[in-house]
């Protein structure tokens, strides 16, 4: 009979194998992408066990049930997910674990709040992204507030902002699920939803004029999910 450790392990290994058949059907990532999005799964669940795990799935998942939803009511048409999307999405978090297995103590607890503060702050954004697309009223520039078209960088509506704190919350529940702590709970969902909203800043400050990439961007706005779990964390 299998341990609960071997059945937790066997259920990580079969979920990123679907994981990858899935994405791969889809052909909406190229296949090294896939690889890093494996090893990015599997480091998850051995530096922080099935809870880190299940919210990188989870934006995984979400992620791409979101672009799906967009695709279909709005005609249109996603560039296949490379390397440096999902690094750009999942790379500040995963340096906040690896962080946590430098040091030791409530710190080590604490960067793993950061953890899933910036991966909130990733999955806010996508849902934000593309679930705003499909907003009757035209998007505004976060900056300024004219209104602009449909897609242009920096621009938010009220459903995205509601499509942003539902991404936070989804994460938020897993924490707590692991930490049960209410406090917490909260301050993830706050750095789901900031985390977002610094994108679009960035988006409409520095990406409309080729200064910062699309990914760029992603990587700065899940690192301030980041900064914001971690430095509220400190004052639990």
């Amino acid at each position: 009979m299998l341990s609960g450790k071997e059945l937790e392990v066997g259920i990580v290994l079969i979920t990123l194998l679907i994981f990858f058949f899935l994405f791969s059907k889809r052909k909406s990532a190229d296949r090294e992408s896939l690889i890093v999005g494996m090893n990015v799964g599997l480091g998850t669940y051995l530096l922080s066990g099935i809870h880190a795990f299940t919210a990188l799935i989870s934006f995984f998942l979400f992620g791409m049930i979101s672009t799906k939803i967009s695709r279909k009511f709005t005609k249109k048409r996603h560039e296949r997910r490379k390397t440096n999307n999902v690094l750009a999405n999942t790379l500040a978090a995963i340096m906040a674990l690896i962080a946590s297995t430098i040091v030791t103590g409530n710190l080590s607890t604490i960067l793993v709040h950061g953890f899933f503060g910036g991966i909130a702050a990733a999955l806010a954004d996508t849902l934000s992204s593309e679930i705003g697309l499909l907003s009757k009223k035209k998007p505004v520039l976060i900056t300024t507030f004219e209104e602009v078209e449909h897609g242009t960088d920096g621009g938010i509506t009220i459903l995205g902002i509601i499509a942003a704190a539902a991404g936070g919350t989804i994460i938020a529940l897993i924490h707590f699920a692991k930490f049960k702590n209410s406090f917490l709970f909260i301050t993830i969902i706050i750095a789901g939803i900031l985390g977002s909203l610094i994108d679009s800043v960035l988006g409409a400050t520095f990406e409309r004029k080729n200064k910062l990439t699309n990914d760029h961007v992603n990587f700065f706005g899940s690192l301030t999910g980041v900064i914001i779990a971690f430095i509220l964390a400190l004052i639990v």
